[in-house]
């Protein structure tokens, strides 16, 4: 009983436990609205998930592009600020290099002045004057002031940040330490900004630039003027020497003249004696008549007669061939005359050389011993009269009248050799006065 019995148990137990389940799935079984209203929830969560993830993605894409275009910009204008930095650096540079170069310029300059001095003085001479024309002290302190006054560098290191002000305040020791140019290397992290006082130094220097430009062309003006000046003063002093040198022969010529003066006063206080001695020889002389007399008043007669222009042409013109076209003839040839020529003109005799010598001789050759006077009217030139003419300075004597100034003449010493032939013009050559052999 007690087997049978648990075997009734167990099949009880089965159908019990087979039953179980169907409950369950009957339990469990949803709701098709709930299932859709779940599966709607679902699918809008999925989506929001990726929209989310692609806004995150975008965002961090934006970012990325955003934050290299700010480096790349900062990359540029760092660039940019640093080349304009160094322009300005080596714009100061150049400034301090001009600076130098002008105050080692000068003292050049100062040496070269110095040293012509020295040259020509001794050296307690050039001493003195350089103590009195150069003050060191002075000179430094000029050029501070000037430099100060175009440069301020505690305005100029402001501008950077203090590791860049160190670094500039570093470099300007060095300049002045060295007195040249000095390599620099400074980071800049800074764009420098050029203030209005920069500014305004920037146009004075140009405007000094310029001013030195026209210095030095106005410099070269004066030196090209010296050089003038100096030909001009070269040539001024070969002129006063050649002066001196004719004042010391006109000086000569003076003296000789004056000789000559005083030899001809003596002569003249001779001829004087002598035509009284004459004159009373004359008053105790009587004349015998014989056939002597006759002849010297034949010649008389002949003097007496006036002679036509052509006679007298003719009378010059027959000694060309003793004194023929080019014949050398200058000062040293010389003729006189005796006393019944020079009585005309108040003398005993009466001499001349060169052109007037020539003159003289074809004066006599158509006059013979004819009385000779002097005459400034001319309106009176006639055939055969000797002229003085180009003021005061030639004779010549006259062939042919032309018309009323122009004149066909025979001269000496034209060119050292007689002349025949040559026609003047009295407005062109001048008439100081004359000898005429035609009585009065």
């Amino acid at each position: 009983m007690g087997c049978g019995s648990s075997k009734a148990l167990e099949t009880n137990d089965e159908n019990k436990n087979k039953n179980i389940p169907n409950q369950i799935k009957e339990q469990e079984k949803p709701n098709e609205e709930d299932l859709k209203d779940n599966k709607d929830q679902i699918n809008q969560n999925i989506n929001n998930n990726i929209i989310k993830e692609k806004i995150s993605s975008s965002n961090k894409n934006f970012q990325n592009d955003k934050q290299n275009e700010i480096e790349k910009n900062n990359q540029n204008k760092i660039g940019q600020d640093n080349q304009q930095y160094q322009e300005q650096i080596n714009q100061f540079n150049q400034q301090m290099n001009e600076q130098f170069n002008q105050l080692n310029n000068q003292m050049k300059e100062m040496s070269k002045q110095f040293n012509e001095a020295f040259n020509q003085q001794n050296n307690a001479q050039f001493n003195q004057q350089f103590n009195q024309q150069f003050d060191p002290q002075q000179f430094m302190n000029q050029f501070s002031q000037q430099f100060n006054q175009q440069f301020d560098p505690q305005q100029f290191m402001n501008q950077f940040n203090p590791q860049q002000s160190k670094d500039f305040q570093n470099f300007l020791q060095e300049y002045q330490k060295n007195g040249q140019k000095v390599n620099i290397n400074i980071n800049i992290n800074k764009k420098p900004q050029k203030s209005d006082n920069n500014k305004k130094d920037e146009k004075n220097n140009k405007e000094d630039e310029s001013k030195n430009k026209k210095d030095e062309k106005n410099n070269k003006k004066d030196e090209s003027n010296n050089k003038k000046d100096e030909k001009n003063n070269k040539e001024d002093e070969s002129k006063n020497k050649k002066n001196e040198k004719n004042n010391k022969k006109d000086e000569s010529n003076n003296k000789k003249d004056e000789k000559n003066n005083k030899k001809d006063e003596s002569n003249n206080k001779k001829d004087e004696s002598n035509n009284k001695k004459d004159e009373s020889n004359n008053k105790n002389y009587k004349k015998p008549d014989d056939g002597k007399n006759n002849k010297k008043d034949e010649s008389n007669n002949k003097n007496d007669k006036k002679p036509d222009d052509d006679t007298i042409y003719k009378a010059i013109i027959a000694i060309k061939s003793k004194y023929p076209q080019g014949k050398k003839w200058n000062n040293s040839n010389t003729y006189e005359w005796g006393r019944d020529v020079a009585m005309g003109l108040g003398y005993s005799s009466y001499s001349g050389c060169g052109c007037f010598a020539f003159a003289m001789i074809a004066s006599d050759a158509a006059f013979g011993n004819a009385p000779a006077y002097e005459f400034t009217d001319k309106n009176k030139i006639r055939v055969g009269d000797i002229l003085r003419i180009n003021n005061d300075t030639h004779f010549v004597i006259v062939l042919k009248k032309n018309g009323n100034t122009k004149y066909t003449i025979a001269e000496g010493n034209y060119n050292s050799s007689i002349n025949w032939g040559r026609v003047i013009d009295l407005k062109e050559t001048g008439f100081d006065y004359g000898y005429t052999r035609y009585k009065k």
